[in-house]
């Protein structure tokens, strides 16, 4: 079955510069969490800061968020995290 990801590792909202975003993405989770399942696997790509606000109360088994521990949102970290992080780990979970 097809893949596809979305990438929050980074975002924390405690921190975040960028609100908006921020809830558009949980938002745009949640709005995928109340379709019927769409011929996809959707791989959340999560840290344990953001996990319980990014992952849907009642998240249907299509749905696989993958947390990594730690914070990723702010100097040496998330330059990491966007740089590194971003570009391996959807190759480890079979995205690409």
């Amino acid at each position: 079955m097809p893949k596809v990801a979305i990438y929050a590792i980074d975002q924390n909202l405690q921190t975040t510069s960028s609100v908006g975003i921020y809830n558009y993405t949980r938002r745009l989770i949640w709005e995928f969490s109340t379709m019927s399942h769409p011929g996809f696997e959707l791989i959340l790509l999560l840290s344990d800061v953001n996990e319980e606000d990014f992952t849907p109360r009642n998240c249907p088994d299509w749905i696989k968020p993958h947390t990594l521990k730690g914070r990723y949102d702010k100097g040496a970290k998330r330059l990491f995290s966007d740089h590194m992080i971003a570009a391996t780990l959807p190759v480890l979970q079979g995205i690409v």
